[in-house]
């Protein structure tokens, strides 16, 4: 009598609410605390407006045998979180109080970071259960993008409720289930901003304006980590030179950009073709941001390879090339014995633009700057080359004087004016007749 009473949809079953449903619109909760947390109306809102929580005492503890029977031969369903926390809408969690929301956060912890049963976890990640300021709420990420940070940057426009956050239930439910971390410039450079530039200028397409936005992000990520910054800009054409994008490292910081600058070094520079950061930035972005993502303030150093290095010196000079070969360069191990700071692939950038000076005046400049180069770089060095680690075998040998690719390139470049105004390498002229 009784199962035909319920099959014909007589409400029977005692409910959360205090009432009674019927088989059809009767639905099992997996657990009390669900009930508890996700109430009749809730659910009514996720499965429709007949839906009703069988009471759980009904169901569990010494009555479990009715909750089996009543799915095994009704087939009424028994809703597990993983059920009804994908159907909280926005707007479902915006009609709740804070305290409903801190108490659901304490009580789904483990659910949604997996602490106990990871087989039952659920994804808050994909369910709305930020609160912002306004009483809305939205998904911790849009599109894989973070939409909030703990400690609510004035950069970012969503702002998270105060009063979840200042509660240990509402942060570590943000923390640990929802990943949401603190405001990271670098993080959002990398994200949001490298995107937008390819790998020179002809594959990047961007406004100016924009770019002085990203300067910006720029400025505040060089707060966190300068040298990061710089490593991940190192290859990124980022910089308006006016014309073309350019690398940092392939642009030059006008003098009158920068409260200090050497004068001299001004004059070599202003008769180089090189790519000046452009004059739009005036203003707006502070020369100091240029310097710290890699931009040159002075003559740069640069290290050729060793194909371009040996190539150079066999022109210069055949038989040392040869020689140094078989002494050093052709054993297992090498090393330089001194000056310490010696090194035979260094160099200027742009060094014959430098070399073609067009006066005395000018070239004077010239020597002072490589002068100032050498006492860092010097322009010879000696090293030892062994099939031994321990460079203490017959094998070992040493060879001195050997040029740098610097001093390769001044002396078969003729850039020392005579007394007669005419320029001359330096193999070619004495120093009484400079």
């Amino acid at each position: 009598m009784g199962l035909a009473l319920l099959r014909d949809g007589l409400a029977l079953l005692p409910t959360e609410e205090g009432g009674y449903c019927s088989i059809q619109n009767a639905m099992l909760p997996y657990a009390k605390n669900i009930a508890d947390n996700i109430t009749q109306s809730i659910l009514q809102k996720e499965y429709g407006d007949t839906a009703c929580w069988v009471k759980a005492d009904v169901c569990l503890g010494v009555n479990e045998h009715l909750m089996m029977y009543l799915t095994h031969h009704f087939g009424l369903p028994v809703l597990r979180w993983r059920d009804v926390l994908p159907r909280l809408t926005a707007e479902i969690l915006e009609n709740q109080s804070d305290e409903w929301l801190l108490n659901l956060f304490e009580t789904i912890y483990s659910t949604c970071t997996g602490v106990f049963r990871s087989k039952e976890k659920v994804d808050a990640k994909g369910i709305p259960f930020v609160r912002l300021q306004d009483g809305s709420h939205i998904r911790c990420q849009y599109d894989g993008m973070a939409q909030v940070y703990l400690n609510n940057p004035t950069s970012c426009k969503n702002k998270i409720s105060a009063a979840i956050l200042q509660d240990q239930r509402g942060r570590n439910f943000y923390v640990d289930a929802l990943g949401i971390e603190e405001y990271n410039a670098i993080r959002e450079l990398k994200d949001d901003v490298l995107c937008f530039y390819g790998e020179d200028s002809d594959d990047t397409d961007i406004q100016f304006e924009d770019n002085l936005e990203h300067f910006e992000l720029i400025e505040r990520a060089l707060k966190e980590n300068a040298a990061e910054v710089q490593r991940i800009l190192a290859n990124v054409p980022i910089v308006w030179d006016g014309h073309r994008w350019k690398k940092p490292a392939d642009c030059y910081i006008p003098s009158d950009f920068l409260d200090r600058s050497d004068p001299a070094v001004q004059a070599v520079l202003g008769q180089m073709d090189v790519s000046w950061v452009s004059e739009d930035y005036r203003g707006n972005v502070p020369a100091e941001v240029f310097e710290k993502i890699g931009c040159n303030v002075g003559i740069k150093d640069v290290f050729v390879d060793h194909y371009a290095y040996n190539n150079h010196l066999r022109k210069a000079d055949a038989s040392f090339f040869e020689m140094l070969q078989k002494r050093v360069l052709y054993k297992r191990c090498q090393r330089v014995d001194y000056p310490e700071t010696w090194d035979m692939y260094h160099s200027i950038d742009h060094l014959q633009d430098i070399l073609c000076s067009n006066s005395v005046e000018m070239s004077v400049k010239v020597v002072d700057l490589i002068n100032e180069k050498v006492k860092k770089h010097p322009l010879y060095g000696k090293m030892t080359g062994s099939h031994s680690k321990a460079f203490n075998t017959t094998t070992t040998d040493s060879v001195n004087h050997i040029p740098s690719m610097l001093a390769l390139e001044l002396s078969s470049t003729k850039w020392l004016y005579d007394k007669t105004g005419t320029l001359q390498s330096p193999s070619d002229i004495k120093k009484n007749q400079t």
